[in-house]
């Protein structure tokens, strides 16, 4: 549940204290009334304080209200912005596993469109989630993409599935306690996504072998039909860093620099995001399993 905001409790506190102002007055009228045997006194006679009191919450309570108005029409606006002109990429992708096995699994994406918030580096718009399927496991797989929460690894082992995401920002990390490996591992059991702890991931899976960027500058860049591994090391920068490093990519130790980023970002983090990393499942995109274990 999301804790209310400063201005919700003030507005909430006078909303009570007029309400308690009102009342006590309305007793201290009926009992006056009784007391002067009919005599007709005004209120600001009878109870000058609480009646200056009740009037000076006016203005603010008025405040409140203009307050939640704007806030509802900004909820309505932004949400209206990221609807317009989104963009679903659906491609095929080839996945090479650590044994020398290549899958193709189905792979969709959805960014707004020239909404809300835009900058210079995300001129197609925001990703807004992640998704992917493989049929012959039943697996399926739909995050979020603010907070970003891009798979980069899916592995299959002793015929269980892994993925690792990676998170560097500050919501992502304090969400899942700063992890000190920068990502957070996923197993699929039961029918759905279990979170795991890095030392339950298998050390075996060294490299990164899901698309990260299958966005091109320009619509007619997009990934579409079948995306083979080669296309990939073309549009990913990242597997040049898996040349250099002999794939490995996911241990704690590949990358130096990146030590502790996530411990780097605590304290004074503010949000009105949630933890959950997965997103209800798109109808029809996968119809050939249920596709109802999007939950960890």
């Amino acid at each position: 549940m999301k804790k209310p905001r400063l201005w919700q409790v003030a507005c909430l506190r006078f909303r009570q204290l007029q309400a308690v102002a009102l009342r006590v007055g309305w007793l201290r009228k009926e009992r006056i009334a009784q007391q002067t045997a009919g005599q007709s006194l005004s209120a600001s006679q009878q109870y000058p304080r609480l009646a200056l009191m009740a009037l000076l919450f006016i203005p603010l309570l008025s405040a409140c209200d203009q307050i939640e108005k704007s806030r509802q029409i900004g909820k309505a606006l932004e949400q209206a912005f990221s609807d317009i002109g989104a963009t679903a990429l659906v491609w095929d992708e080839e996945v090479p596993l650590h044994d020398g096995n290549v899958i193709v699994i189905k792979r969709r994406e959805v960014k707004s469109g020239d909404g809300f918030p835009i900058n210079g580096m995300n001129k197609r718009g925001i990703t807004r989630s992640y998704e992917f399927c493989y049929p012959p496991m039943g697996l399926y797989w739909k995050s979020k993409g603010g907070p970003r929460y891009q798979p980069e690894i899916l592995e299959i082992v002793d015929g269980k599935a892994y993925v690792k995401v990676p998170i560097s920002g500050p919501e992502e990390c304090m969400f899942h306690d700063y992890p000190t490996t920068n990502s957070i591992y996923f197993v699929w059991e039961d029918g759905g996504w279990k979170k795991i702890p890095y030392e339950a991931f298998p050390q075996e899976i060294r490299r990164t072998n899901l698309l990260q960027n299958p966005w091109g500058k320009k619509p007619e860049d997009d990934a579409r039909g079948l995306v083979t591994q080669s296309e990939k090391e073309k549009r990913d920068g990242i597997y040049g860093a898996m040349r250099r490093t002999k794939g490995r990519i996911q241990s704690q130790t590949d990358y130096p620099s990146m030590h502790d980023a996530c411990e780097r970002q605590r304290g004074g983090v503010r949000t009105t995001n949630t933890p959950e990393v997965f997103l209800t499942p798109t109808p029809n995109f996968c119809p050939q399993h249920n596709q109802g274990g999007n939950t960890p």
